[in-house]
This record gives C-alpha cells, sequence and structure tokens, in this order.
C-alpha cells in the first residue's frame, strides 16, 4: 500500500510535468507582414568593423497593466544571414532630433530565418531576439532592433508594411516613426515618408502571458496522476482484514 508521503511525491512529479509543458509568449504587437517589393527600405544594420551604423525605430502602445517584454523581431532584406546577433532598443518619449529615454537595450543572442522571398539581389529574413525580459508600464514606445556586421559586405534594410495581420496598436498605419543615420546627418529624425511616400515598417513584441496553458499531453498526465492518487487514498482507508 503507498503511503501518504508517496501519494504526495506523485502529485510534485505530476505537477512538475505539466509546468514542463507551459507556454509563455505570444505577440503583443506586431506592425504588419513585410511588403516583399525589394524597392523600398531604410537602412538598418550595425557592423562592428565601422560601416555606419543605422536603427529605424518604429512606435508600439502598451494597454493597461502593463507588459514583460520576451522577445523582439523585424523583417529585414538583406544579402544573406549576417552572423548570429542583433542590437535592439526600446525608447519611450522619442521626438524629432530627439531619443527620448533609453528603456532597455542590448546587443544579444539573434535568429535569422528567411522567409524564402527573395529578389534584387536580396532576401527577406525574420531577425528575432528571445529570452528577454523587460517590464514596460502602459504607455507609447518605440523599437529598433537591427542585424549587427551587417554593413558594407550585407546590405540591411528593415522592410516596410502597410499592417496585414497586425496585432495591438498601433496597426501598421500612424506614421509615426524615426531614422537614426548619424554618418548621413539623421540624428532620431521622424521620417514617415521614406522613399517619397508614407512608410511604416515590419517589427514587433513578444510579450510573457500571465497565465501560461499547459501543453494537451501534460494536462492527460496531470488527470491521471489525480486518478492514481484518488485510487490511493481510496485503498488507504479501506478497513484491514
Amino acid at each position: 500500500m503507498a503511503s501518504r508521503g508517496g501519494v504526495f511525491r506523485l502529485s510534485i512529479l505530476v505537477l512538475a510535468a505539466c509546468a514542463a509543458g507551459m507556454a509563455g509568449t505570444v505577440v503583443g504587437w506586431y506592425n504588419g507582414d513585410p511588403v516583399d517589393q525589394f524597392t523600398v527600405g531604410l537602412t538598418n544594420g550595425i557592423d562592428t568593423g565601422g560601416y555606419p551604423a543605422a536603427n529605424v525605430y518604429e512606435d508600439f502602445i502598451v494597454p493597461a497593466g502593463g507588459w514583460t517584454v520576451a522577445g523582439v523581431f523585424a523583417y529585414d532584406f538583406l544579402d544573406f544571414a549576417p552572423g548570429t546577433q542583433a542590437e535592439w532598443a526600446i525608447r519611450s518619449g522619442m521626438s524629432s532630433g530627439n531619443g527620448g529615454t533609453l528603456i532597455a537595450s542590448g546587443t544579444d543572442t539573434a535568429t535569422y530565418t528567411s522567409t524564402g522571398e527573395s529578389g534584387a539581389g536580396s532576401t527577406i529574413y525574420k531577425v528575432e531576439v528571445d529570452n528577454l525580459s523587460v517590464a514596460l508600464a502602459p504607455g507609447k514606445y518605440w523599437l529598433t532592433l537591427a542585424p549587427v556586421d551587417c554593413g558594407s559586405g550585407c546590405d540591411s534594410a528593415v522592410d516596410d508594411t502597410i499592417g496585414t495581420n497586425a496585432i495591438g496598436n498601433p496597426p501598421g498605419n500612424d506614421l509615426d516613426n524615426f531614422d537614426n543615420f548619424p554618418a548621413v546627418g539623421l540624428n532620431y529624425v521622424f521620417d514617415p515618408t521614406s522613399g517619397g511616400s508614407a512608410r511604416d515598417w515590419s517589427l514587433g513584441v513578444l510579450i510573457q502571458t500571465g497565465l501560461p496553458t499547459p501543453e494537451p499531453g501534460a494536462l492527460s498526465l496531470f488527470a491521471a496522476g489525480l486518478f492514481a492518487a484518488g485510487l490511493l487514498k481510496k485503498r488507504s482507508l479501506r478497513p484491514h482484514r
């Protein structure tokens, strides 16, 4: 006969298995799918060898309750996947000629995933940095994410969007973005009409969810564990003969 300690250990094992299957991130904001024209983009990349750095910033709004940012991503035209890092930053209070307040930033490990869309010598890559933990209060912010080591040997430009499949606010149509390219005299310049017409850019934010959901397999194991624990308890209550 199993002891109460055995039932307790079984319950702990079941709960641990469920916790291991918890999913914890969702897209909090996505400005919309890349247009895939291979004709319009803003220079957006960092080369540690000395090629001029350029960053494009897009705005997003954190709703009531705030967010914990778990990752950031962007779609860029690239000649090739340049490496394994990307530079990111989140700012508040930006205005023309003013970078506002830096909330968080870093140069971190990034994944480069080809979308399979190619043209004019470039391929559209989804560039993503994960494993972040940045607390944001409700309000308006601006995000940049730039490939690292993508200078003279690898042209890089963030892709534009018209807001298709956008998530959160604003949905790729508010024209509130900035270009920081000091080498050509652009210092946090309000720049919504690059290429001669209105443009927004394809970036996004991943956030931690408040209510992680066990995977179906973990739920089944949890139910089985509770059933087994119930049988053990029932047996312990039977009179001895």
